[in-house]
């Protein structure tokens, strides 16, 4: 998409970025854009951790979009909480899920505002899909299950 872009750099009328230090004396510095453009929706991602960092992008970006350049832009002191592809990520706000092909307008997010989403990880998204259980092998080394049936 060409007309979307994701901005964490200065805007011309002064600094849109502040780092300040986390609450957490562990944690990683918190970016925050106290200047949004007009023409930029502020997205403030929260992990379940309680990291948070911001990013503008263009109201056109689709969530597909938001995704990628949130995978693409990880911090790395977020390393562990990294999935393995932007597919493993969800954007909730306000209770609802984002679906990825929709555009930041079409949620109605307002340009010039920061917006608050929470950032998930979908379960298994770091594993590999478990295999079926497979029944336990009889007396005779072959495979039982149970085999009922019921005529009403």
């Amino acid at each position: 998409m060409a007309d979307a872009s994701v901005e964490n750099t200065q805007v011309t009328d002064g600094p849109s970025i502040e780092v300040r230090p986390n609450a957490l004396k562990e944690g990683p510095p918190v970016v925050v854009n106290d200047r949004v453009p007009n023409n930029k929706v502020n997205l403030r991602f929260l992990l379940i951790s309680g990291r948070r960092t911001d990013l503008l992008f263009d109201p056109t970006a689709t969530v597909d979009f938001v995704r990628s350049q949130i995978f693409e832009a990880w911090p790395g002191e977020w390393a562990d909480e990294k999935p393995e592809s932007p597919q493993g990520l969800r954007v909730l706000h306000q209770g609802k899920f984002f679906e990825p092909a929709t555009t930041l307008a079409s949620q109605k997010l307002e340009p010039g505002q920061t917006v608050v989403v929470h950032l998930l990880l979908r379960p298994g998204a770091n594993t590999e899909p478990e295999e079926k259980p497979r029944p336990a092998a009889g007396v005779d080394g072959v495979a039982r299950a149970c085999a009922c049936c019921t005529v009403l």
